[in-house]
């Protein structure tokens, strides 16, 4: 049996060393035109030698010694050498190698990777990236209405997501959530002119994006980023007052209440709505402002949006000089996306598909699988099984060839993206928690 076993080479030499073996090998294959000009018969023009590495066998790392007839065209006087099948000629390495460093990556770290195949964790990771690259240009999202945009912490750094959000799968996640790298990133989506409506954070280079890739489409701005500032306003209030508070007790009561006042009026039990009403009876300006804070949740339950603005105006002139600099962010913030944020009563789309993609994030960081950008986002987007993919028939009953027979229905696959439920599954049931301690890259 040959020791290499790769379909299309013939080994020459096997030396084994004391930690590696090194196999002489050649290509069966013989080039019989020049691949320029189609002139036959090449001639012989020496021997060219090549180093890559295999899959390790016997717990030693395997090297191979290509050796590649080397030709010269009698007609155009081009040089060219043998055809190498299973080698990935850029990388330097066999493509089943590159196949069992992917499928290893999905679990492990480079460094623990690396000591399996017996490679720099380097190199494994070039290899690991360009693949990725390579697998994610092949796909081809399917047709989306709703698209959304929001961020996720990675590696340090905001990252922009794009998600479909009706069929809550991920279609992309970018480096950087920079307008430019918005802008391409939906100019290229094959179907953008199917999209009917976008929803976005109040970000404004998202906001120039989409306004540059797709024009007159309408931009919601997500109602739990703006209902969240309400919330964030009544809580610096909560935090000021807990600081100014001489007595220690009050302002533990104070601290220790951060999610009461979140919470919306109805949600609140009996025993809660105790404590909070000691606690708006102490501080008169914490009761004036968890109302202002209840009034306003309270326009998003508006019957439509002339409704809705009708109750915006009426919140904002009621509130008094000091309730002004308590909401001094939300009301500049409305200002500014009025017409994004009264877009919903239009098109009552939200991003809590990208917000449930930014909680399985945290806790895939937390289970310690992703260190860096380009892994968080291959187990993100590759994961076996997280592809949410439908097979279209296209069969409407007159399927005939020219003689009237019936024919098999053309199938359509479509790819809606990494279906956000079926990561989060993997990641509860400890699909990508580390066999190994080692947490180095």
């Amino acid at each position: 049996m040959d020791f290499l076993d790769l379909d299309g080479w013939e080994t020459r030499t096997t030396t084994k060393h004391r930690r590696a073996y090194r196999i002489q090998a050649s290509p069966i294959a013989q080039r019989d035109a020049c691949p320029v000009c189609k002139t036959p018969n090449p001639y012989y023009f020496g021997i060219r030698q090549r180093l890559c590495r295999d899959l390790p066998k016997f717990d030693r790392a395997v090297t191979i010694e290509v050796l590649l007839q080397r030709y010269r065209c009698r007609e155009c006087g081009k040089t060219f050498v043998q055809e190498m099948p299973g080698i990935l000629e850029d990388r330097k390495a066999t493509a089943r190698l590159a196949t069992h460093i992917q499928e290893l990556a999905a679990r492990l770290t480079f460094a623990e990777v690396g000591r399996l195949v017996r490679l720099d964790p380097k190199t494994v990771r070039t290899i690991f990236t360009k693949a990725l690259e390579q697998r994610l240009a092949a796909i081809i999202p399917a047709p989306l209405r709703v698209l959304g945009i929001d961020e996720a912490m990675l590696a340090g750094e905001l990252r922009a997501t794009l998600c479909n959000i009706q069929e809550g799968t991920i279609i992309d996640i970018l480096p950087t959530r920079r307008w430019q790298s918005v802008f391409h990133a939906i100019h290229a989506l094959p179907f953008k002119a199917q999209i009917e409506v976008v929803t976005i954070d109040m970000w404004a280079p998202y906001l120039q994006a989409v306004r540059g890739a797709l024009r007159d489409v309408p931009v919601v701005v997500d109602k739990f980023h703006v209902v969240r500032m309400a919330d964030e306003a009544l809580d610096r209030l909560r935090v000021d007052l807990a600081r100014s508070c001489k007595h220690v007790g009050d302002a533990k009561r104070l601290r220790k209440a951060n999610r009461i006042f979140r919470r919306h009026s109805h949600q609140i039990g009996n025993f809660t709505r105790l404590r909070m009403d000691a606690l708006l009876q102490n501080w008169p300006v914490l009761a004036d402002a968890y109302a202002a804070k209840e009034d306003f949740y309270d326009i998003y339950d508006a019957r439509d949006r002339k409704d809705a603005e009708a109750r915006y105006d009426l919140w904002r002139a009621s509130l008094s000089p000091s309730l002004q600099r308590v909401f001094a962010k939300l009301l500049t913030a409305t200002k500014n996306w009025r017409e994004c944020m009264f877009a919903y009563f239009d098109f009552p789309h939200t991003n809590a598909t990208t917000e449930a993609l930014n909680g399985l994030i945290k806790r895939l960081n937390r289970n310690g699988v992703g260190y860096d950008f380009e892994i968080i986002k291959a187990k993100a987007l590759l994961t076996h099984g997280v592809r949410k993919i439908v097979n279209l028939h296209t069969d409407y009953g007159w399927n005939r060839d020219l003689m009237g027979f019936a024919t098999e229905p053309e199938v359509v696959e479509l790819d809606f993206g990494a279906d956000i439920a079926a990561l989060n599954e993997l990641v509860i049931h400890g699909f990508f928690d580390p066999v190994s301690t080692n947490r180095s890259r």
